[in-house]
């Protein structure tokens, strides 16, 4: 039983959660607000109306809900080291292998948020992730739950990857030990 034990801490100390800051947690209440409200409208909408307008109505409606959904699904929970780097999201996980990591550097979140543009992805409701395009970092993939505090830069030979851990200076670490950087 006691293996077991320390079989649990030794895979928590290589998990890093992502965290929300003051101004992700009141972006997302205000969208989350206006999006339940933008359902409710085109729920009444959906009922009084006839025709085109009533499938007007239900295909806003579906979509508002789908975009809620997969918004949430898409969020990024944690970072993992694990025998490779695996970004655990609600949906799915991203996997990048060690050796084809070939740069890690920690930025600065105002090089990164403000001065990317976005190509695909979401930029508050329940944080900020996808894939971006900067000057400075050409096109990368953002997994963020907060705007503010110390960013992650992951190079591999494929893709570049940004992220957002908790404590950004000890994953660094942890990263590179496992790198060999």
């Amino acid at each position: 039983m006691q293996i077991i034990s320390l079989e649990i801490n030794k895979n928590k100390e290589n998990e890093m959660d992502f965290n929300y800051d003051k101004k992700t947690i009141i972006v997302t209440f205000i969208i989350f607000i206006l999006m339940l409200f933008g359902v409710i409208k085109l729920f009444q909408l959906f009922e009084i109306s006839r025709g085109f307008w009533k499938y007007f109505s239900l295909f806003f409606l579906l979509f508002i809900i789908f975009a809620l959904i997969l918004s949430y699904l898409l969020l990024p929970k944690r970072v993992i080291l694990d025998d490779r780097l695996i970004i655990d999201r609600v949906l799915s996980k991203i996997y990048i292998d060690y050796k084809n990591i070939k740069e890690v550097n920690i930025l600065d979140s105002n090089d990164v948020i403000n001065k990317s543009t976005k190509v695909f992805g979401n930029s508050g409701l329940f944080g900020y992730y996808g894939k971006f395009r900067s000057d400075k970092f050409g096109k990368y993939f953002l997994y963020a739950k907060r705007i503010s505090g110390k960013y992650v830069l992951i190079k591999t030979n494929n893709n570049s990857y940004i992220i957002a851990p908790s404590k950004p200076e000890i994953f660094i670490e942890k990263l590179k030990e496992k790198c060999k950087l």
